[in-house]
């Protein structure tokens, strides 16, 4: 994004969860609260108090590395679970790709989840997030669904190939 230039709310969202877009973190979290700092407190308070989330606290809108900035695998499950009750969060978590056009770019967004996008394939995936920090090494949340199960699966600290071998060996097994 470049400094003023508006986008919809929903095209933030898009380019958060589907690129790991930053810049729509930060942006998102100033028009819903004022600042990066005061997001932190707002999105907190909604976590523990709303989804009752107990071992997390967030200090920025990007999920970048700060020392204060902490979760677990069940935290992030519950999350995950929260949040694909919304089908247009839902529609976004399943997303590929998105034609991007900006003021200085257009492009075509992609998920850099590789089971997702179809690199790894594995049956009945229904969407994903994936994340890395040097210090947090590679994560991944992934959602899928047969006509028995709805399935979330969360990994952490992991190797950039582990975490799908890893996903995907939980995701076959509960539907095995």
């Amino acid at each position: 994004l470049e400094q003023g230039e508006q986008v919809t709310l929903l095209k933030l969202i898009q380019g958060l969860l589907i690129n790991s877009g930053n810049d729509a973190g930060v942006a998102i979290a100033e028009h819903l609260s004022g600042s990066v700092e005061q997001f932190s407190v707002d999105i907190n308070d909604y976590l523990q108090n709303e989804i009752h989330l107990t071992n997390t606290q967030f200090m920025n809108a990007t999920g970048l590395f700060h020392p204060d900035h902490v979760t677990t695998a069940s935290d992030l499950a519950q999350l995950t679970q929260y949040a694909v009750r919304n089908d247009i969060f839902m529609s976004i978590f399943g997303m590929h790709e998105l034609p991007w056009g900006g003021e200085s770019w257009n492009t075509t967004i992609v998920s850099h989840h590789r089971i997702l996008n179809g690199e790894i394939p594995v049956a009945h995936i229904t969407g994903g997030k994936t994340g890395y920090v040097p210090q947090s090494r590679y994560t991944l949340a992934t959602t899928a669904k047969n006509e028995h199960l709805n399935l979330i699966a969360i990994t952490l600290k992991g190797t950039k190939y582990g975490i799908y071998r890893d996903t995907k060996e939980l995701v076959n097994y509960a539907f095995e």
